[in-house]
Parts: C-alpha cells; structure tokens; sequence
C-alpha cells in the first residue's frame, strides 16, 4: 500500500510540474482534409500566434501557381485568423484516398505556432 502512496505522489507530481509542448516552428506544411460529405465545413481558416518576437508571415501552396498567397505581419505576442473559404476548392483534397498537391506552406520570421481548423 505505501508503494503505491508513493508512485501516485510521485505521478502526480510529475504531472503538474510538467510543462506542455506545442507546435513552435518558422515553418509548417498542412494538408487540408476534405471533411464528410453532407456536413458543413466552412470556413477554413489557419489559426497563428506569435511569442516573443513579431513575424512576417505568408501562407503559400507551392504546387499551385492560381493559389493567391497571403501575407501578413503579427506583432509580438498576437494571434491572428485568416479565412481561407474563398480558396477552399484549391485547398481541401477531395476526393478523398488520392494524392494533390493542395498542400499549404506557412512560413514566419519568427517562431509562431500554426493550426489548421474546418
């Protein structure tokens, strides 16, 4: 019983003083998932966020020259969301179980944290 007193202790404080890691990175590859037919999947939009330094930062699809890339600068600290809908026929990869080349490069000046959401 006191083995296990000790190991839960332990575990849990392993737990709380752990720290979490997240995507951080000057440059991201995504490639958007088509989502189930029938449901609604707009907007897309790529979610980023700056830490201590600002960023310039431009989504491009390097595949695609029709692609219109965006460009954009986020102060140090900021969050951003760009609404990528308006290209969502150039960026989802349907039909699904096929190879496109409908990936998305971000890339930033600065470390940032990126994320893709339907």
């Amino acid at each position: 019983m006191t083995y296990c007193k000790h190991f839960f202790v332990l575990l849990i404080a392993i737990i709380c003083c752990s720290t979490g890691h997240t995507q951080v990175d000057t440059s991201f590859w995504f490639a958007a998932p088509a989502i189930t037919p029938g449901h609604e999947n707009k907007p897309i939009v790529v979610r980023m966020a700056t830490y201590s330094q600002a960023a310039d930062i431009v989504i491009s699809q390097p595949a695609n020259a029709s692609f219109i890339p965006y460009t954009t600068h986020l102060n140090s600290n900021s969050a951003i969301t760009i609404d990528l809908t308006n290209q969502i026929d150039l960026i989802e990869n349907k039909p699904g179980n096929t190879i496109k080349n409908y990936g998305l490069k971000i890339t930033a000046t600065a470390n940032i944290s990126a994320y893709y959401e339907a």
